[in-house]
């Protein structure tokens, strides 16, 4: 607890205590943004609206560990992004869901030890397309009809010569039907999301549903990033690290996203 909450709260007409008692659960939330774009099944809402997903779930128990409570807050990715790394400004969230590294991203904020696990590819039907009608390679792959979901973030595609997607499907089971109507040709989509979702019933995956990695593009691993303008984000960055290697070692963080895809983690 610091002084500057316990005198804002008790600005706010709070009794002592009571003043103590909010200073200190202030100090012990973490504020953690996310996209609101749905992630299965790493973040998604569920039938009742509630957020859940493996990393959420992990997140909440890593932080729980390291002595901290979870402040969920959904936003746009653009925002969360914003949010964390202007926190000293801002004052929202410290911690955003998640992402694969690069080193713009290593100079803005503090990673985490890997939490998955993905590896990226595009989905097809083999009723449509044999064997021996695939992309292999990116220059291949751009002259198709690709399709893919909203909020999804396919900008780092452009490198590859690759710009026109159709990315108007709210969700995987529209994007899939898309595919199985034969109104786009490969959907763009990581291997694990795509079985995960078939795992908790969200979609049902026709026999001739097949996947292929991307060309020369192993899976990479994400991260919970943190904000670099935090008094605290030191000791954070620590003890949420020991935690998580603390859920990995005894195989709880495996367990946690096993509820939510098949392979678990994918950490190995």
């Amino acid at each position: 607890m610091t002084g500057r909450r316990l005198l804002r709260a008790l600005r706010l007409g709070l009794p002592a205590g009571l003043a103590a008692a909010a200073a200190v659960a202030q100090a012990d939330t973490v504020g953690v943004c996310f996209d609101e774009a749905d992630h299965t099944p790493y973040l998604f809402r569920d039938a009742t609206g509630q957020w859940r997903g493996a990393t959420l779930d992990l997140a909440r128990a890593a932080l729980a560990r390291a002595g901290y409570t979870l402040k969920a807050l959904p936003m746009p990715w653009s925002r969360c992004v914003r949010e964390v790394e202007e926190f000293g400004s801002r004052r929202s969230a410290e911690m955003l869901l998640y992402a694969s590294l690069n080193p713009e991203r290593e100079r803005k904020f503090l990673a985490s030890v890997p939490v998955h696990q993905i590896q990226g590819g595009f989905w097809y039907s083999s009723r449509h397309r044999p064997q021996a009608d695939l992309p292999r390679s990116w220059v291949e792959l751009a002259r198709y009809r690709l399709c893919g979901m909203f909020g999804h973030n396919y900008a780092w595609l452009a490198g590859y010569g690759i710009s026109q997607i159709d990315s108007g499907a709210l969700n995987l089971r529209a994007v899939l039907e898309k595919l199985e109507r034969g109104r786009c040709d490969f959907v763009l989509s990581a291997l694990e999301p795509v079985r995960g979702a078939a795992q908790l019933g969200f979609v049902q995956l026709p026999a001739e549903l097949a996947f292929l990695p991307y060309p020369d593009r192993g899976p990479i691993s994400q991260h919970l990033l943190l904000t670099r303008q935090s008094p605290r984000v030191a000791d954070l960055h620590s003890r949420l690290n020991q935690a998580l290697q603390a859920l990995q070692a005894n195989g709880e963080a495996d367990r946690i996203y096993q509820g939510y895809l098949p392979d678990g983690d994918g950490l190995r």
